[in-house]
């Protein structure tokens, strides 16, 4: 499970006053850049999904956690869990709005890339992923809302973090596994997958979530 710690910090960051101030920034910058008047509910309606996707990725690293546990491999991928709560319990200065949401999701960028890269390593040592479902797979997207120039930062510090000794040895030796864990961040109250919420919110306010945008 994720700890009671980073929970109670992750919650408390998204209910401060401020939380939202930079992320409301990059989306009107974004609208503006592709000449799209947005107005303020729209803007909200991203702060939500920005929100969900903090809350999802909370969701994944959890459900890792008990796919690990079932497959009675948790302490080798404690590392990489571990390295995963990292990025949101300490400060890096190099990412941005600590604390507020445009630098939670951030956090949760950089935790769903390491996943990302430890699970293709399983594959090819092992022939199939560590992950059923790629953790990655809204990176494109999310790389539209928090820059692209914050998006290679951010790649810069995951490939910094698989290279420790600790993250790179578990990467490399995770064994005992028959098969792909099946450790997803949806949950079934959700009607829709994130991803076909952005792109109907694309649809009807006219913002590309592009990285080209």
């Amino acid at each position: 499970m994720v700890s009671m710690m980073m929970r109670n910090l992750v919650m408390t960051s998204l209910s401060a006053p401020d939380a939202v101030e930079r992320f409301e920034e990059r989306m009107f910058d974004l609208a503006s850049q592709q000449e799209v008047d947005i107005r303020a509910e729209d803007v909200a309606g991203l702060e939500d999904l920005g929100e969900r996707y903090v809350r999802e990725t909370l969701r994944l690293l959890e459900a890792c956690v008990t796919a690990a546990d079932q497959a009675r491999i948790r302490d080798m991928v404690a590392p990489v869990l571990a390295a995963c709560e990292r990025f949101f319990m300490q400060h890096d200065q190099r990412v941005p709005d600590q604390g507020g949401l445009f630098g939670l999701i951030c956090n949760g960028y950089m935790a769903r890339g390491l996943l990302e890269l430890v699970s293709e390593q399983t594959r090819q040592n092992r022939g199939f992923p560590l992950l059923a479902t790629d953790p990655h797979a809204e990176a494109e997207i999310i790389i539209s809302l928090i820059g692209a120039d914050v998006a290679e930062t951010l790649d810069v510090i995951v490939d910094e973090v698989y290279l420790t000794p600790q993250v790179r040895f578990a990467a490399k030796n995770i064994y005992g596994l028959t098969g792909s864990l099946r450790a997803t961040g949806r949950v079934s109250e959700w009607e829709a997958r994130w991803e076909d919420r952005i792109a109907a919110f694309s649809a009807e306010t006219g913002i590309a979530f592009t990285t080209a945008a």
